[in-house]
Formats: structure tokens, C-alpha cells, sequence
């Protein structure tokens, strides 16, 4: 669904894409997963390797402190709207991994990161569909949102890079192609929108959703 980072640069891409093919999901979408910058003027992937459950913690602990003022203003653009990535990303063992059991070490962790984790809301994969062609709608200029719509209008593989490649070339987003799944796409898109800000019941305009993506 996401051939392309372009929020990355050169040398995050890479290193991703190589922890991706270490074990991956014989389920998952094909991710080319090529980054749009080259090397020059990048920050090389930093890895850190710690021996003891105990040192991963205190190197985690270690971070925070230093970059605290940065993640507390990320945290407060978060919540004031002003942007959407993750403010503090720790890629780690799960908690059913042995790796942080010893010495109390997992429950220091989560701790440790409990002041910056989301509440965890969950919903529905028809909430998210939906909420992408609302979206899409507002922005249609939006090639992140664009992408997710047109992998649910079932645009994919080299359909999807037939339109990606002149977008790429010509620096236009996915809403500037003349070409027909756009076209129904944003159509889905607008129907969608207009029956969320309807004025209807919240029971009516729930009835009217499924008859669109039929």
C-alpha cells in the first residue's frame, strides 16, 4: 500500500526495509518500500545494543531526559492538531518476550513511557475506510490519504505505480490525474462526506453508508 516513503529519508528507509525481510508476514501487502531522498546530508540509523534488560531501560530512560523539552512540545502539537507522527517511537520486544522480565525491568519500561502512550482507542476497520474517504474528501491533495482510498477502490501493484510514477515525475499530487479511478475515487470520497455532514440522524446517515460502497 505504501511503495514509497516520502517522510523518511535514505537511510531509515533502507534500514526498515531490511528489518521488514527479516521474518515477514506471508499475509502482508508486497511493500517495495524505496525512500524519495538520496543519501547526501542524511542521519545514518543508529542501533543500539544492549546486553541486560536492565541497561535497554536505563538507555531509554537516558533518551527521554535528554531530548524531554522536544517530545513535550511534539506532545503538545499532538494534541493542539499540529501534527500526527508519533512524538516517541520505542521499537522493543513486546511484553511477552522474555527479554524485559528479569529485575523488574518491564515494569520500569512501561512506566518509563506510560506519560507518552495514546489511550489506545480502537475502531473498527470500517470506521478507518470511512474515515479515509472523509478525509480524502477535505484533502484531496492528500497522496498519503489518497493511497489508502485507492488501495480500498482495490487500485493496487502496478496499477497503483502506473499512477504513482507521474505524479513522481512531475511533483502533481494523485487529485491533479485526469484519469478514471481518480476520478471515482474523489466521487466515493465527496458522496461520503456529504452524508456524514448531513443533517440527518446518526442512525440515518449510518444506513446510507453501506449502499456506496457496495
Amino acid at each position: 500500500m505504501l511503495p514509497f516513503c516520502s517522510r523518511c529519508d535514505f537511510h531509515i528507509a533502507r534500514a526498515a526495509s531490511h528489518f521488514i525481510k527479516q521474518s515477514p508476514d506471508t499475509d502482508c501487502i508486497k511493500k517495495i518500500y524505496l525512500p524519495l531522498s538520496d543519501a547526501e546530508g542524511c542521519k545514518k540509523v543508529q542501533v543500539v545494543a544492549c546486553a541486560t534488560p536492565s541497561t535497554a531501560v536505563d538507555y531509554i530512560k537516558k533518551f527521554i531526559q535528554d531530548h524531554k523539552s522536544v517530545i513535550e512540545k511534539r506532545k503538545e502539537d499532538l494534541a493542539e492538531g499540529r501534527f500526527k507522527d508519533a512524538y516517541l517511537l520505542i521499537l522493543s520486544p513486546s511484553r511477552a518476550v522474555d527479554f524485559y522480565k528479569s529485575h523488574g525491568a518491564r515494569d520500569e519500561l512501561f512506566n518509563l513511557v506510560a506519560p507518552y502512550r495514546d489511550e489506545g482507542r480502537k475502531f473498527s476497520d470500517e470506521y478507518h475506510k470511512v474515515l479515509s474517504y472523509y478525509s480524502l474528501a477535505n484533502y484531496p491533495s492528500n497522496n498519503f490519504t489518497f493511497r489508502k482510498v485507492l488501495y480500498y477502490e482495490g487500485v493496487r501493484g502496478n496499477e497503483l505505480l502506473a499512477l504513482l510514477r507521474p505524479c513522481l515525475a512531475d511533483g502533481k499530487s494523485f487529485s491533479a490525474l485526469g484519469v478514471q479511478e481518480i476520478k471515482d475515487a474523489l466521487a466515493k470520497a465527496k458522496e461520503v462526506r456529504d452524508i456524514l455532514d448531513s443533517k440527518e440522524t446518526t442512525e440515518k446517515r449510518s444506513k446510507h453508508l453501506p449502499s456506496i460502497f457496495r
